[in-house]
């Protein structure tokens, strides 16, 4: 399993809007991917190799792997850096970026660009304490994620919209 390769075909990677209110708030929403925001190690970010990327256990989780690269997903994040070492950011997406009902069955990786409201939310939230990070150091960082799947239930929706 390879989270680094994808079948040859063009699509919309990145589509998003960010509002920065004061560099201590900011929301994005758009089709992005999860990815490149949540569980993230800066000094990772030089070296291409799937085991500092995208975790495996969220890829055999979630449907269509979860909103990561190839697949990013319509969702919104917001940030919030109280301090200069302290760092919260919570977003949802759509629970599965593929376009298929949720499962987390097998299946071939859609053509184009999919923007899916189906499959349920994926919620994702992170706290990180980056001490030591200013004037031109990379210090340690510490990260605290937590993620949750929720399913699409239609008998649900059904009955609420009676």
């Amino acid at each position: 399993m390879s989270n680094l390769e994808a079948g040859p075909v063009a699509r919309l990677y990145s589509f998003w809007y960010e509002q920065d209110f004061n560099s201590r708030l900011s929301v994005r929403a758009g089709l992005m991917s999860a990815d490149s925001q949540f569980l993230q190690s800066r000094t990772a970010a030089n070296f291409i190799n799937n085991g500092i990327s995208w975790p495996t256990f969220l890829d055999a989780n979630l449907p269509a792997d979860g909103p990561a690269y190839p697949l990013p997903a319509p969702g919104i994040r917001v940030r919030v850096t109280p301090a200069e070492q302290w760092a919260f950011q919570a977003a949802v997406f759509s629970g599965d970026p593929s376009g298929g009902n949720g499962s987390n069955q097998p299946a071939p990786l859609p053509t184009g660009t999919i923007i899916s409201f189906r499959g349920g939310a994926f919620f994702i939230a992170e706290a990180s304490y980056l001490p030591n990070q200013g004037k031109g150091r990379q210090g340690a960082s510490r990260r605290l994620p937590s993620w949750r799947l929720v399913p699409h239930q239609p008998a649900l929706c059904r009955s609420a919209l009676r």
